[in-house]
């Protein structure tokens, strides 16, 4: 090879490591993210299947890894009347009530069926029979 075309050769590459080179000065340092495996959930959800398979009633489960985003249901697209779910935000406000001070567990409170009755669903609201004053 002539001596001018190695020359050429060497500017050229140098050139080129070069504008490599401010090409990553530009674009800055890249954060590299860890890549996790996702969670393999298949075995419990066919845990909870089997499990709520044995029991009476129709059971909604659903179910999301807010890490992974990684989700399954077990009849999540199923209607279910919601009976009873009301009592998990009431006992909920109850223990926050409690762990306040503003209430405490051996409180007693009154029962007036003009105002502190309210009518259910499903078999409950043809039974409801108030409670007598404490």
């Amino acid at each position: 090879m002539p001596k001018r075309k190695r020359v050429y050769l060497v500017v050229a590459l140098l050139a080129l490591v070069m504008l490599v080179f401010a090409v990553g000065q530009v674009m800055g340092p890249q954060e590299l993210k860890p890549l996790h495996a996702k969670p393999d959930y298949q075995p419990l959800q066919e845990e909870v299947a089997k499990f709520t398979a044995n029991l009476p009633g129709t059971y909604g489960i659903y179910f999301k890894d807010l890490e992974s985003g990684e989700e399954f249901g077990i009849n999540a697209q199923t209607a279910i009347p919601p009976a009873s779910s009301i009592k998990l935000p009431v006992v909920l406000y109850l223990y926050e009530q409690v762990a306040d001070g503003k209430l405490n567990w051996t409180d007693r409170v009154r029962y007036n069926k003009n105002t502190d009755y309210q009518g259910g669903a499903g078999d409950l609201q043809y039974v409801a029979n108030p409670v007598s004053p404490v």
